[in-house]
């Protein structure tokens, strides 16, 4: 019987790890460490015998964790970001680079807020604001494109073994009409009212749109959703609802700007509210500039 290849665990073979977890492929994690695919195989079979478990298996798609992978994920996630923290940013130092502060996240006045207050405190820090949808924000702090995000998410979501979620806030569901619209001025909107119109919605990619269509599952109205435009864009549901095509359901900036001739009104009675999160990798280390930042956005938001 051959003998199977056998290599001494190092460090790097925990990165490696990390990078087969994130993308799902021995030839991709090989990619973006400059290794051959055969090395990153070797590797991962070195950490399954030395931890004598199974790391990961094989699906339609490419590779998945086991339960065991999950929880090594967890333990080595952190250490990952700390290292590549200090080395990204003694490398920036070094080379006399700028320093960058990268902010992925949903469109957000408070986050803009922080944003200008921090240049003024920190002139020599540039801070760059990436909006996105939630997910995606989540995924670019994830593959270490962004420093921070900004996101929504329900708190049986914000177990991400990569991430670290710091709750800043919460935002509620809003209305969106015209100010002469019938359910501007009724006294208690349900659901029954809202599917008698056509709706402007999030796309079923976004998690709070299944969780709106999963609301009205419930009262079995989810058939009657007539859907005018989906979108995860605030300033196009104010566009569309102004051109008369819909009413908009979705989560405004608790700071958002009032749009003459539109009425805002809540919908924390029938979907709750969302809880808002200021994420980063979990185990990152956080330079003075950073933590000042997130400290920033803590009270900003608190205000």
């Amino acid at each position: 019987m051959p003998r199977r290849y056998y290599k001494t665990v190092r460090p790097e073979h925990y990165r490696t790890f990390a990078e087969v977890a994130r993308l799902g492929s021995f030839a991709a994690a090989g990619a973006a460490l400059g290794l051959d695919r055969t090395t990153v195989w070797q590797q991962i079979e070195s950490l399954e015998l030395d931890l004598n478990v199974t790391l990961f298996h094989r699906h339609q798609r490419g590779l998945a964790l086991t339960d065991e992978g999950r929880l090594l994920l967890e333990f080595v996630s952190p250490l990952v970001a700390a290292f590549d923290s200090i080395r990204d940013e003694f490398q920036a130092r070094v080379q006399g680079q700028e320093q960058l502060i990268r902010v992925a996240g949903i469109p957000d006045a408070e986050l803009r807020q922080a944003a200008l207050q921090f240049r003024k405190q920190f002139p020599k820090v540039r801070v760059a604001i990436y909006e996105r949808a939630s997910l995606e924000a989540v995924q670019m702090v994830e593959n270490g494109d962004c420093d921070f995000g900004n996101c929504l998410y329900r708190t049986d979501v914000a177990g991400n073994p990569v991430v670290h979620f710091e709750r800043i806030d919460e935002r509620e569901p809003a209305l969106l009409t015209p100010k002469d619209h019938p359910l501007a001025s009724k006294k208690r909107v349900n659901l029954a009212d809202l599917v008698a119109y056509p709706l402007v919605l999030a796309p079923p990619t976004n998690p709070w749109r299944k969780y709106i269509d999963l609301a009205f599952e419930r009262e079995e109205l989810l058939d009657r959703v007539q859907v005018a435009v989906e979108t995860n864009t605030y300033h196009s549901a104010v566009e569309i609802v102004q051109l008369g095509m819909g009413i908009s359901i979705g989560w405004p900036s608790n700071r958002h700007e009032e749009v003459p001739g539109l009425h805002f009104r809540s919908l924390k009675h029938l979907f709750g509210v969302a809880p808002q999160y200021l994420i980063w990798k979990k185990g990152a280390c956080l330079l003075p500039h950073q933590r000042a930042f997130v400290e920033l956005v803590q009270k900003v938001f608190r205000s």
